[in-house]
């Protein structure tokens, strides 16, 4: 996944002595330190805006240097997403689609940043992460980060299996509480929360098992099934944070064994 933080999301990581940072905080310190292949951006859009505004309160005396340099820390400790003409160019036409649809923005006259942080993020098949998604979705994926879900789905089959036959590259062994083994492969996706809810995960993942079964049946009729008979779970893992692989292993060998022994 593609995480791109918006303004707001940013001031508050550069903020984190504030109490209303900390949740926020918390959330990006996990993302980091779960070891997942998810990549979190700081766009230079967002930067930008941010800046701009934090140079301005400490011409005021309102901030200090310090909130700068948060921001440059950021910058090292994350990934930078620098604006092209690819980018720019996509915005416009993010710009013009929404005013012929009379969905605008910004006034007309603006430089429309709604419009450029969307394009950063279509281009990278990217989720804004923000506090104010109203403008922002009817381009991308935007949402607030307690709206963010990291679903694991799993395909396990417990007998003898023809991983060859199966085509099962990437497939691994889960042993259960109860001492079984299990073959299993991970269908892993990630939704809003709300998109989950509309089973989209789970639709995809039962086709995933007709396909399976269609395959064992292939292999018993070839003579590489077992009398014991064959046995197909599709268990699911919902987390706000990624999960580490040896925590996804030890709760898919407890799921495997407890909620769908038999």
């Amino acid at each position: 996944m593609n995480l791109l933080l918006d303004t707001g999301i940013l001031g508050q990581l550069c903020h984190p002595a504030k109490q209303t940072s900390r949740p926020v905080i918390d959330w990006i310190e996990q993302i980091l330190r779960s070891g997942s292949t998810d990549r979190i951006f700081i766009p230079e859009l967002c930067d930008y805006e941010l800046r701009r505004k934090l140079l301005h309160l400490i011409s005021k005396g309102q901030s200090t240097q310090k909130s700068v340099d948060r921001l440059n820390d950021l910058a090292r400790l994350l990934e930078y997403l620098p604006l092209d003409s690819a980018t720019m160019h996509q915005a416009a036409e993010f710009w013009s689609d929404a005013r012929t649809r009379g969905q605008p923005t910004a006034p007309e006259m603006s430089l429309d940043g709604d419009a450029i942080l969307a394009a950063q993020a279509a281009l990278i098949d990217g989720t804004v992460v923000t506090t104010n998604r109203k403008h922002l979705s009817q381009f991308v994926p935007a949402w607030d980060r307690t709206e963010i879900v990291w679903a694991y789905a799993f395909v396990c089959i417990r007998g003898p299996v023809d991983n060859l036959a199966f085509g099962w590259n990437d497939h691994f062994v889960i042993r259960d509480s109860q001492g079984r083994n299990w073959h299993c492969r991970q269908e892993a996706t990630w939704n809003s929360e709300e998109e989950f809810l509309k089973n989209q995960m789970l639709e995809k993942l039962n086709l995933v098992v007709q396909e399976v079964g269609q395959m064992y049946r292939k292999l018993s009729s070839s003579g590489h099934g077992t009398n014991e008979g064959t046995t197909i779970k599709s268990p699911i893992t919902v987390s706000p944070i990624p999960i580490s692989q040896s925590d996804l292993a030890e709760g898919l060998a407890r799921t495997l064994g407890e909620e769908f022994g038999d």
